[in-house]
C-alpha cells in the first residue's frame, strides 16, 4: 500500500498525537501535515 492511501492517514493521525502527547511538537507536525495533504488529495 502506497504511503498516500486515504486508510493511511488514521495511522498518521495516531502517529501525530502521539509525538504530540510526548511533547516533540516538531515530529507532530510532520505527521499531522503528512495526514492533511492525504486529505486533500483525496478530497480533489
Amino acid at each position: 500500500m502506497p504511503e498516500n492511501h486515504p486508510d493511511i492517514s488514521a495511522s498518521y493521525n495516531n502517529v501525530g498525537h502521539a509525538y504530540y502527547e510526548l511533547g516533540d511538537y516538531k515530529k507532530a507536525l510532520e505527521y499531522y501535515q503528512r495526514l492533511l495533504s492525504i486529505q486533500n488529495d483525496t478530497l480533489l
